[in-house]
């Protein structure tokens, strides 16, 4: 809600809903989307009605001292990881006021940090990660990674063009090591002919990133496709979601998280 085609759409976020989500069997919610929901008080809206139905949350901060923002800072100005850890360090008491207003929800989790980030925002999450955990152990530090499908220049950044691959990608992610390792890939798409189709490297990315995960010890977690979106199709029966799912499975995935909860309007 909140902007674009969704201006003067109610507002979801109520105990109805939430209750309704819990039922469904979602155990955990990652809001990211929507004008001004990631101020510190609708965050907290959120976690104080997760708590209520018995979900959990990862937080995403936005806010003048969210995560993102300094990361997004770093990256634009080249921070090293020690002038980015020095950065945080700098701005402690602000940020930890923030994530300490988050922890006094039994539902808050930990943080999302970043969706799809390139190369070059590797040394600045890595600060952050590193600094969130020594303040606040027993928590979960979280991002996605691009898939397999992301050209060069979405993976590598300024290092594109240099015969980089997927696996270099993933050998750069495991030098962060967050708890677990998570990936969005679509596979269902409509071939502007009328037909369905899957894309040919599904699997391929399934297989790199569960293996990349198993190398670690750490859990993965896919998101499925759940709306239309560009050239996807809406998803509409039970047998899509299922085949997206149990293919996961098979390759030892441990979380399954949808894009999205509330499918955009086609």
């Amino acid at each position: 809600t909140g902007e674009g085609s969704y201006e003067n759409n109610p507002d979801y976020c109520t105990l109805e809903h939430w209750t309704t989500m819990n039922n469904c069997g979602f155990n955990l919610a990652l809001p990211t989307s929507g004008k001004g929901v990631h101020t510190v008080p609708k965050i907290c809206r959120d976690l104080q009605m997760a708590e209520q139905v018995g979900m959990k949350i990862l937080v995403h901060d936005e806010s003048t001292y969210g995560f993102k923002g300094y990361i997004d800072l770093a990256k634009e100005n080249q921070y090293s990881y020690e002038e980015t850890y020095a950065m945080l360090e700098r701005d402690k008491t602000h940020i930890q006021s923030n994530i300490d207003t988050f922890k006094q929800y039994d539902s808050f989790q930990g943080v999302n940090v970043y969706d799809e980030p390139s190369m070059d925002y590797f040394n600045a999450i890595k600060a952050c990660h590193d600094w969130f955990l020594k303040y606040y152990p027993g928590y979960e530090f979280y991002f996605v990674l691009l898939p397999i499908e992301a050209p060069d220049e979405r993976l590598w950044g300024s290092m594109a063009g240099q015969g980089k691959t997927y696996s270099d990608y993933l050998y750069e992610f495991s030098k962060i090591l967050s708890g677990s390792l998570s990936s969005d890939y679509y596979p269902i798409l409509n071939d502007g002919k009328g037909n369905i189709v899957i894309k040919e490297d599904y699997y391929k990315n399934l297989n790199m990133i569960a293996a990349e995960a198993k190398a670690h010890n750490i859990p993965v977690y896919v998101y499925v496709q759940t709306m239309g979106f560009l050239n996807r199709p809406q998803i509409t029966t039970y047998e899509e979601v299922a085949w997206q799912v149990y293919t996961s499975m098979a390759f030892g995935v441990e979380g399954i998280i949808t894009f999205e909860y509330w499918p955009k309007p086609q």
